[in-house]
């Protein structure tokens, strides 16, 4: 069915609601198009956390750091190894590495991740169908078991930027643990600029008109699969943009 029936609330987090990105009314729902439920996923929850939460997270980051924040790279390869490339990104970021506080923000998103992991098919019968996308993995099952510990705050300050590029699935080779989901939550409201622009990715692509923009809002979290996904931090005009970043690890079952 296109578009996909309104997600319910959570009867535990009844404040929390949820929409899927859709594609934009001139394009055609095909499976070419990245944004296309359910083909690929792209989950927005709005009203995940309170300010005061959110002013919690941002203060452990900072207190960390004695409030330094260090130049976000970008992604060299497939080691991890990371470079600054500013015409790339240009923006701040803290690592925090605390698995009490990713465990405390996996809890509070969990009900829209589990049973939409599933398992990668053919057919339209899953909701995240694609999301693992590896070549020989069809029917292989997997399961959510953390977020990386490895919280990166980001902080945008105006004229800061991040351009269009997909995520990388990271591995985790001690474990065996791999990513294909990314968790994005904002902590902030920002002025103005500072949208996640999330790009078409048919073979005629035009970046100046097929994309989605979504504001930074307080307290919303977006989820969305690694692969695929054309999307930029666009850049902040007014004010401050902050934002933490973290992957969505799984095990192998199958």
């Amino acid at each position: 069915m296109w578009p996909p029936s309104p997600i319910p609330t959570h009867p535990d987090y009844p404040s929390i609601t949820a929409e899927y990105i859709t594609c934009p009314p001139h394009l055609p729902p095909t499976p070419s198009f990245t944004l296309n439920y359910p083909y690929t996923p792209f989950i927005i929850l709005s009203n995940v956390f309170t300010p005061s939460e959110c002013t919690t997270f941002l203060s452990l980051a900072t207190v960390s750091t004695n409030g330094i924040w260090d130049a976000a790279g970008v992604n060299t390869g497939p080691s991890g190894a990371q470079r600054i490339y500013k015409d790339a990104r240009d923006c701040g970021r803290i690592i925090l590495h605390d698995e009490a506080l990713a465990k405390t923000i996996l809890d509070r998103v969990r009900p829209w991740l589990e049973g939409r992991e599933g398992q990668k098919r053919s057919g339209r019968e899953e909701e995240w169908v694609g999301v693992i996308g590896a070549k020989g993995l069809n029917g292989v099952k997997w399961r959510i078991t953390r977020f990386d510990p490895a919280l990166r705050f980001l902080r945008y300050v105006p004229g800061n930027y991040f351009r269009h590029h997909c995520d990388e699935n990271k591995y985790h080779s001690a474990t065996g643990e791999l990513s294909f989901i990314t968790f994005h939550a904002y902590l902030n409201d920002v002025e103005s600029g500072g949208s996640t622009r999330v790009f078409a990715e048919s073979p005629d692509m035009n970046p100046d008109t097929e994309y989605i923009d979504i504001e930074a809002k307080m307290g919303s979290v977006m989820m969305f699969q690694q692969r695929g996904v054309r999307h930029s931090g666009e850049e902040v005009k007014v004010g401050c943009k902050y934002s933490i970043r973290t992957d969505v690890l799984y095990e192998r079952l199958l």
